[in-house]
Protein backbone atom coordinates (compact mmCIF):
# COMPACT_ATOMS: atom_id res chain seq x y z
CA UNK A 1 0.00 0.00 0.00
CA UNK A 2 1.50 3.55 -0.89
CA UNK A 3 -0.03 6.80 0.58
CA UNK A 4 0.75 10.27 -0.55
CA UNK A 5 -0.13 13.77 -0.25
CA UNK A 6 -0.88 16.07 -3.18
CA UNK A 7 -0.57 19.99 -2.86
CA UNK A 8 -3.80 22.10 -4.43
CA UNK A 9 -3.62 25.11 -5.67
CA UNK A 10 -3.27 27.11 -3.08
CA UNK A 11 -0.02 25.27 -2.21
CA UNK A 12 1.42 25.95 -5.31
CA UNK A 13 3.27 29.05 -4.10
CA UNK A 14 5.10 27.01 -1.12
CA UNK A 15 6.15 23.92 -2.95
CA UNK A 16 6.99 25.66 -6.60
CA UNK A 17 9.53 27.46 -7.07
CA UNK A 18 9.75 30.64 -9.05
CA UNK A 19 11.60 29.24 -11.91
CA UNK A 20 9.08 26.47 -12.25
CA UNK A 21 6.20 29.04 -12.51
CA UNK A 22 8.07 30.84 -15.28
CA UNK A 23 8.81 27.73 -17.25
CA UNK A 24 5.26 25.77 -16.47
CA UNK A 25 2.48 25.98 -18.94
CA UNK A 26 -0.49 24.09 -18.29
CA UNK A 27 -2.33 23.84 -21.66
CA UNK A 28 -6.90 22.38 -21.67
CA UNK A 29 -7.74 20.51 -24.19
CA UNK A 30 -11.07 20.83 -26.28
CA UNK A 31 -11.31 16.88 -25.91
CA UNK A 32 -9.62 16.32 -29.55
CA UNK A 33 -6.25 14.46 -29.60
CA UNK A 34 -4.32 16.68 -31.70
CA UNK A 35 -2.07 19.05 -29.53
CA UNK A 36 -2.48 22.83 -30.62
CA UNK A 37 1.77 22.67 -30.19
CA UNK A 38 4.92 22.65 -32.09
CA UNK A 39 7.42 19.83 -33.18
CA UNK A 40 9.53 19.77 -30.19
CA UNK A 41 8.19 22.43 -28.13
CA UNK A 42 8.00 20.83 -24.76
CA UNK A 43 10.33 19.09 -22.30
CA UNK A 44 7.77 17.56 -20.32
CA UNK A 45 4.49 15.71 -21.61
CA UNK A 46 2.43 14.77 -18.07
CA UNK A 47 -0.79 12.82 -18.47
CA UNK A 48 -2.17 11.55 -14.78
CA UNK A 49 -5.57 9.21 -15.29
CA UNK A 50 -6.33 10.47 -18.76
CA UNK A 51 -5.48 7.20 -20.52
CA UNK A 52 -7.61 5.08 -19.71
CA UNK A 53 -10.60 7.36 -20.48
CA UNK A 54 -9.56 7.45 -23.64
CA UNK A 55 -9.78 4.50 -26.40
CA UNK A 56 -6.99 2.42 -27.50
CA UNK A 57 -6.94 4.47 -30.98
CA UNK A 58 -7.32 7.62 -28.93
CA UNK A 59 -4.72 6.75 -26.54
CA UNK A 60 -2.09 5.80 -29.67
CA UNK A 61 -2.96 9.02 -31.03
CA UNK A 62 -1.93 11.13 -27.80
CA UNK A 63 0.99 9.43 -27.58
CA UNK A 64 2.73 9.76 -30.86
CA UNK A 65 1.26 13.31 -30.35
CA UNK A 66 3.21 13.67 -27.07
CA UNK A 67 6.23 12.40 -28.99
CA UNK A 68 6.12 14.73 -31.85
CA UNK A 69 5.74 18.16 -28.99
CA UNK A 70 8.82 16.76 -26.74
CA UNK A 71 12.00 17.94 -27.77
CA UNK A 72 14.88 15.49 -28.04
CA UNK A 73 15.50 15.66 -24.21
CA UNK A 74 11.92 15.67 -23.35
CA UNK A 75 10.11 13.27 -20.80
CA UNK A 76 6.64 11.10 -21.28
CA UNK A 77 5.08 10.78 -17.45
CA UNK A 78 2.25 8.63 -17.12
CA UNK A 79 0.22 7.78 -14.59
CA UNK A 80 -3.07 5.31 -15.00
CA UNK A 81 -5.05 2.96 -13.77
CA UNK A 82 -3.73 -1.11 -14.54
CA UNK A 83 -4.73 -4.31 -13.64
CA UNK A 84 -3.59 -6.21 -10.49
CA UNK A 85 -0.78 -8.31 -10.16
CA UNK A 86 -1.12 -9.49 -6.40
CA UNK A 87 -4.72 -11.78 -5.95
CA UNK A 88 -6.51 -9.53 -4.05
CA UNK A 89 -5.82 -6.67 -6.98
CA UNK A 90 -6.34 -8.76 -9.58
CA UNK A 91 -10.01 -9.86 -8.23
CA UNK A 92 -10.35 -5.86 -7.53
CA UNK A 93 -9.41 -5.46 -10.99
CA UNK A 94 -11.78 -7.74 -12.44
CA UNK A 95 -14.84 -6.74 -10.69
CA UNK A 96 -13.77 -3.47 -12.01
CA UNK A 97 -13.86 -4.53 -15.48
CA UNK A 98 -17.07 -6.21 -15.12
CA UNK A 99 -18.84 -2.75 -13.94
CA UNK A 100 -17.29 -0.75 -16.95
CA UNK A 101 -18.22 -3.44 -19.25
CA UNK A 102 -21.97 -2.44 -17.59
CA UNK A 103 -22.07 0.61 -17.17
CA UNK A 104 -18.30 2.72 -17.83
CA UNK A 105 -20.19 5.32 -15.31
CA UNK A 106 -20.14 3.84 -12.78
CA UNK A 107 -16.49 3.17 -12.43
CA UNK A 108 -15.82 6.82 -13.54
CA UNK A 109 -15.05 6.00 -17.47
CA UNK A 110 -11.78 4.71 -16.98
CA UNK A 111 -10.86 1.16 -17.33
CA UNK A 112 -7.44 -1.17 -16.64
CA UNK A 113 -4.96 -0.35 -19.52
CA UNK A 114 -1.12 -1.76 -19.85
CA UNK A 115 1.34 1.23 -20.92
CA UNK A 116 3.79 -0.98 -22.49
CA UNK A 117 0.55 -2.02 -25.11
CA UNK A 118 1.07 1.73 -25.86
CA UNK A 119 5.02 2.41 -25.63
CA UNK A 120 6.48 1.03 -28.83
CA UNK A 121 10.28 -0.32 -27.54
CA UNK A 122 11.77 1.30 -31.20
CA UNK A 123 10.09 4.70 -30.08
CA UNK A 124 10.56 5.09 -26.71
CA UNK A 125 12.69 4.33 -23.88
CA UNK A 126 11.62 3.75 -20.55
CA UNK A 127 13.54 5.39 -17.78
CA UNK A 128 10.99 4.32 -14.66
CA UNK A 129 8.47 1.97 -14.36
CA UNK A 130 6.61 1.21 -11.46
CA UNK A 131 2.90 -0.53 -9.70
CA UNK A 132 1.50 1.05 -6.68
CA UNK A 133 -1.51 -0.33 -5.01
CA UNK A 134 -4.04 1.61 -3.04
CA UNK A 135 -6.91 -1.13 -1.36
CA UNK A 136 -6.60 -3.14 -4.09
CA UNK A 137 -6.55 -0.83 -7.08
CA UNK A 138 -3.42 -0.63 -8.96
CA UNK A 139 -2.20 2.36 -10.49
CA UNK A 140 1.19 1.97 -12.80
CA UNK A 141 3.41 4.92 -12.94
CA UNK A 142 6.26 5.68 -15.89
CA UNK A 143 8.98 7.83 -17.47
CA UNK A 144 9.79 7.71 -20.76
CA UNK A 145 12.13 9.67 -23.21
CA UNK A 146 11.87 9.24 -27.28
CA UNK A 147 14.37 7.49 -29.05
CA UNK A 148 16.36 9.09 -31.74
CA UNK A 149 15.83 8.12 -35.03
CA UNK A 150 19.29 6.44 -36.28
CA UNK A 151 21.62 8.80 -38.44
CA UNK A 152 21.35 7.31 -41.82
Amino acid sequence: MFSSSVAGPGDWPRVCSKSAWDRAQVLRSDGSVRLEAPDGAYDRFVSAYVLDLLSEDDITLLIGEARRVLGTEGRLCLANLTWGDTLFSKAVSWVWQQFYAVRPAWVGGCRPIHLADFLPKDSWELLHHRRLRSYGITSEVAIARPRQAPNL
